[in-house]
């Protein structure tokens, strides 16, 4: 039910789930970190400061429409990729404001639930 309420994912990321686990690590520190899917990677940088323009270039699979920009709490979407299993993950993202869905992209039924947070510029309150 909490599932069908977030609606369809409008964009699909799969990457290497260790990679991007062990990037969130390096940025634990900071406030937030910002991901932003290309053709075939998927940048992660702190938000905020020097860092987000030194991104970290992942191989990744991305089907989307339009642009993606979203931020996370490095700490809390680093637990979700913890709890997963497999080399993969994959991110549903509906919108930059819905709850992401977080799968283990070999077991599809290993699904969890990540909020992103506000970036600055986006027109919502950064916490």
């Amino acid at each position: 039910m909490v599932l069908d309420g977030i609606g369809p994912p409008r964009h699909r990321v799969v990457t290497d789930r260790p990679a991007l686990l062990a990037t969130l690590r390096d940025r634990e520190g900071a406030p937030g970190v910002v991901l932003t899917p290309g053709r075939d990677t998927v940048a992660v940088a702190a938000v905020g400061g020097p860092g987000e323009a030194d991104p970290v270039p992942l191989p990744a699979v991305w089907r989307g429409e339009g642009r993606l920009r979203i931020g996370f709490d490095p700490t809390v979407l680093a637990r979700a990729l913890e709890a997963g299993i497999g080399p993969d993950v994959l991110l549903e993202v509906a919108d930059e404001r819905s709850p992401i869905v977080v799968r283990s992209a070999d077991q599809g039924g290993f699904t969890t639930l990540v909020m992103p947070i506000a970036l600055p510029g986006d027109g919502r309150p950064v916490r």
